[in-house]
């Protein structure tokens, strides 16, 4: 298999300059060339053989993929308060989806956007006020999505509207700290690991992780406290 990963600052290897590299095993390379943004996020879409990606420059947001020789623009705008966060492929509905604070801005309605392989759109109406931070995707399709910063909360996409999880209020609200929330989908114990207080880059000792599994209508988290004295760095599975 092939590792992708996303970087902060375009590296040079070789002759090629991109913020999007891969590892074949052995070495490290870049993703095509000639790309200056800042990278943000990565997820390998397997159907269509193509590496989609987010990244931006100050307010401007990309959004694009890679089919094995050349990279293709989804979208490009200015005036984002925050740039895509996430990306993820669901291999069930062959859909990707886009996290980050794209609500209000490029005609855009919601902080969560939906890329069909030719067509991308708003999953509307948008229930929260900040940016969506991350999205994941469990293997029956549900699609989960955690609101960041200082106003933290789950929601889930039922294909028709966003329904929020009890776990907003029992756990992520009591957690510490502004900046909040990864989730990944653990596919051995079929849930969601949400991290809640202190979130990516810290602000508090005491953070909340819960796993929070999905079957059908039922929804049951269960509730970890982890303490640390270092930030962890933040480390996502795709």
């Amino acid at each position: 298999g092939t590792l992708y990963a996303s970087l902060l600052n375009p590296v040079t290897i070789g002759p090629s300059t991109s913020p999007y590299v891969k590892w074949n095993g052995s070495a490290w390379s870049c993703v095509g060339t000639g790309l200056t943004e800042s990278g943000a996020c990565v997820a390998y879409d397997s159907r269509r053989s193509r590496l989609y990606a987010g990244g931006y420059n100050g307010a401007t947001i990309y959004l694009r993929y890679w089919n094995g020789t050349a990279w293709t623009v989804i979208y490009t705008g200015a005036g984002f308060s925050s740039g895509p966060n996430a990306v993820v492929y669901d291999s069930v509905n062959d859909l990707v989806y886009y996290g980050g604070g794209f609500n209000g801005t490029g005609g855009f309605t919601s902080n969560v956007l939906e890329y069909n392989g030719t067509t991308l759109r708003s999953l509307t109406p948008w229930p929260g006020t900040q940016f969506v931070s991350d999205v994941s995707v469990d293997r029956r399709g549900i699609l989960c999505a955690v609101q960041g910063y200082t106003d933290r909360h789950v929601y889930f996409w039922d294909g028709n509207g966003w329904v929020e999880s009890s776990i907003t209020t029992d756990v992520i609200s009591s957690g510490s700290g502004s900046y909040g929330g990864s989730g990944t989908y653990d596919q051995y114990r079929d849930g969601f690991w949400i991290n809640a207080g202190g979130g990516m880059m810290g602000g508090g000792s005491g953070r909340e992780v819960a796993l929070l599994q999905t079957r059908g209508t039922a929804r049951t988290h269960y509730d970890f406290t982890i303490t640390v004295s270092v930030n962890p760095p933040r480390v996502k599975a795709r």
